[in-house]
């Protein structure tokens, strides 16, 4: 496979469901959902692993929650089982801090880079939720544009990466 065309898995792991984009490059999106669970299944890594299984990526992508979050062994668990399934099956794992995320993407706030995803995939529109004011409790399907935004965030900084390599030195 060309190195300009990965296929990334990218997740957002929280503590009752997991957001997931399969992304072929930053502008073919192949497959994408929330995965949900109840207080005391682990069902969304498990149902992660065979997605992994089934799309065979060769780059994982995963949003590590936020430092108080990280605390709560449930979600650790969640990131390790994914983790794990992914070096089980000798896929690398790119692990991006959502501070991280936000800035490959040169944005601020998460809903403005949830809106940077549905401008590159006009597909996801309808899910997009509103603003978050302070009263409210996140939207559920903040998880799968949390994901996308990892997944676009892995392609931004490879792209970097590569046209950083295959460019001269400037002359001083």
């Amino acid at each position: 496979m060309h190195s300009s065309h990965r296929r990334i898995l990218a997740f957002d792991v929280r503590s009752r469901r997991a957001g997931f984009v399969l992304l072929e490059s930053p502008h073919h999106l192949i497959d994408w959902g929330c995965l949900y669970c109840s207080n005391r299944d682990v069902s969304p890594a498990r149902q992660l692993a065979k997605l992994l299984a089934r799309t065979r990526p060769d780059r994982v992508v995963v949003v590590t929650p936020a430092n108080q979050a990280l605390a709560r062994r449930r979600l650790r668990r969640m990131v390790d089982m994914v983790t794990k399934e992914a070096e089980t099956s000798r896929v690398r794992v790119i692990v991006f801090s959502r501070r991280s995320v936000l800035r490959a993407l040169d944005v601020k706030r998460r809903h403005a880079a949830a809106v940077l995803v549905t401008e590159r995939f006009p597909v996801l529109k309808p899910r997009l939720p509103r603003p978050r004011r302070i009263q409210d409790s996140e939207h559920p399907s903040m998880c799968l544009f949390d994901a996308a935004a990892a997944g676009l965030a892995y392609f931004e900084k490879y792209a970097r990466r590569r046209t950083a390599a295959a460019t001269p030195p400037r002359a001083a």
